[in-house]
């Protein structure tokens, strides 16, 4: 177990404070002081956003890819009926 910072910390006119502990939490289970896990530190991360431009030539380009497979399994299936010569 690795001691953890209070839950009852308070920020306030840029100082840190402990509040008092509740009287009625006899089992002091309100405020743990310890935990399993020793996190490292706090990293920060940013996305950028792209432009919706890019995300309308996405779109087209699924849409063409979709109607040209489309027109290809047509034609595929007409070639191979006639190469079979079912009508």
């Amino acid at each position: 177990y690795i001691p953890a910072y209070s839950t009852r910390l308070k920020f306030e006119s840029g100082v840190w404070s402990v509040l008092p502990p509740n009287p009625s939490d006899v089992m002091g289970m309100e405020d743990p002081i310890w935990t399993e896990s020793f996190w490292d530190v706090i990293h920060l991360r940013v996305y950028s956003v792209q432009d919706a431009t890019f995300d309308n030539l996405i779109l087209l380009g699924g849409i063409a890819v979709t109607v040209l497979a489309y027109f290809a399994i047509v034609g595929t299936r007409t070639a191979v009926t006639k190469a079979l010569k079912r009508d």
